[in-house]
């Protein structure tokens, strides 16, 4: 079977001009997503500054095993926090 990115790549150019033409770019876009999580398998700096957010205010209400849990999952996607 076809990689995932490979089939969303080979969306016809031909819906371009045409009612699915925002198929078409979602499907690339996609794609290139996809791509980008498995070379970097991290977080972006945004998704890293959430979940430290979230981490502090889970803290700030008593709840250490959740942010504890937030911050290992960072970690295992290459990010300390």
């Amino acid at each position: 079977m076809d990689d995932i990115t490979s089939r969303l790549r080979q969306t016809r150019a031909s819906m371009i001009g045409t009612h699915d033409e925002d198929h078409y770019f979602d499907c690339h876009e996609a794609a290139g997503e996809i791509e980008r999580l498995r070379r970097f398998g991290r977080l972006a700096d945004d998704e890293v500054a959430a979940i430290e957010f979230a981490s502090q205010v889970l803290l700030d209400n008593q709840c250490p095993k959740v942010s504890a849990r937030l911050r290992a999952m960072a970690a295992r996607l290459g990010r300390s926090i």
